[in-house]
């Protein structure tokens, strides 16, 4: 269930480029993105690696998980999320670097509130 939504987003940035390559996507089709449905794309992508980042509001779990955890185990676990979270967002975002303008804000205000409640 958390990967769904970055697989429609894949599979709709497949087809309509043609390709999922990152390195033949730049100079493939140029993405014009302005309409709402592009806008529920970008914001798919996001938080299908905002789930795998940890970021507070979506991964609750996470806190239990690392206590109950052995120490290898906890260690595999939080470099596996966040190295594969934060990469994958790096890439998705430059892909859709027109539409990370303006609706970034949005989970700018997620993070800073995970930071002030986990504080």
């Amino acid at each position: 269930a958390r990967g769904l939504p970055l697989l429609v987003a894949l599979l709709l940035l497949q087809n309509y480029t043609g390709t999922l390559s990152l390195f033949t996507l730049p100079y493939s089709c140029p993405l014009h993105l302005s309409s709402y449905t592009d806008k529920l794309w970008w914001a798919g992508c996001l938080l299908a690696f905002l789930v795998k980042i940890p970021l507070y509001g979506v991964h609750l779990w996470l806190p239990k998980a690392h206590v109950e955890a052995p120490v290898a185990g906890s260690i595999v676990l939080a470099a596996v999320l966040l190295k594969l979270g934060g990469y994958g967002m790096i890439r998705i975002v430059v892909i859709l670097d027109p539409l990370t303008k303006d609706l970034s804000y949005p989970f700018l205000i997620f993070a800073l509130w995970g930071v002030i409640i986990t504080g």
